[in-house]
This record gives structure tokens, sequence and C-alpha cells, in this order.
């Protein structure tokens, strides 16, 4: 596999598993696909960002999928690939 990197964060995809194409865009995860498209306050008025939102170590990004989460210690990492960023 060629290197690709995440269109959001720009992590080394290393772990495919992870990665969402979306529309010819590719994404290590889907927590930084979402944090793409929820740019815009749309109706809640405090859109992105939330206080207590669980936010990845390595990119910043919101996680919202915690099903690709990791965590080194008390650092959240919104998937394999950030994490691996982070060693």
């Amino acid at each position: 596999m060629a290197t690709v990197r995440c269109d959001h964060c720009g992590a080394l995809i290393q772990d495919s598993a992870t990665m969402v194409d979306h529309g010819g865009l590719v994404y290590c995860c889907a927590n930084c696909s979402s944090a793409v498209e929820q740019q815009g306050s749309g109706s809640d008025p405090q859109s992105p960002e939330h206080e207590n939102d669980l936010r990845c170590r390595h990119c910043g990004t919101p996680i919202a999928d915690e099903s690709t989460m990791m965590s080194r210690g008390d650092d959240p990492y919104c998937c394999g690939n950030c994490y691996q960023m982070a060693a």
C-alpha cells in the first residue's frame, strides 16, 4: 500500500481497517471523517465543540465513535493510526 495520510489530521494510515474513503478524500477513521462533515453549527450553537467531549491527543478531533478509540494512560486517541503517530 502506498503511503496514505488522513486528509483531516495528516496521520499516516497504517491500519486501513479504520480508514474511511469519503468522496475521494481519505480519513484515518470515522471520527476524522465526521469532524470534517460537522464543521458549522447547524441547530447546535455549540457545535462542533462541547466541553466534555473526549478529544484525540494527536489531532484534537472529538471522539464520537469510540469503537476505534485507543488510549495510552489517560490520553485518548481517535484510532490506532493517531495512536501510532504519537508513539
